[in-house]
């Protein structure tokens, strides 16, 4: 079954930054008690945006994990100035350096 990865980009105020940097980091125990979550990303794009890569054990667990995930992105409502735009699928081919 291959990995699963969502990609989030969101719109935010940047005078409110390093607050939602702050925000970010004190999810991190969230995020680790969420199932089927291999990894999290997050690279900042653009003054305003980033975008955020989440990577799943499958497409299942993206799927299991789905509201406990929502919970997680509903507060960084506060920092966004626009919907956040996503999209997600299979992982199809990858390198890393050894």
């Amino acid at each position: 079954m291959p990995e699963y990865f969502r990609f989030v980009r969101i719109t935010f105020d940047p005078s409110k930054y390093d607050a939602m940097m702050a925000h970010a980091d004190s999810q991190v125990e969230r995020i680790k008690g969420v199932p089927g979550v291999r990894a999290v990303r997050t690279v900042r794009v653009a003054e305003n945006q980033t975008i955020t890569i989440g990577r799943y054990d499958s497409k299942e667990a993206w799927e299991a994990s789905a509201e406990q995930i929502a919970s997680i992105w509903s507060g960084f409502a506060e920092f966004m100035t626009e919907e956040a735009y996503t999209r997600d699928g299979d992982m199809v081919w990858s390198y890393d350096r050894e």
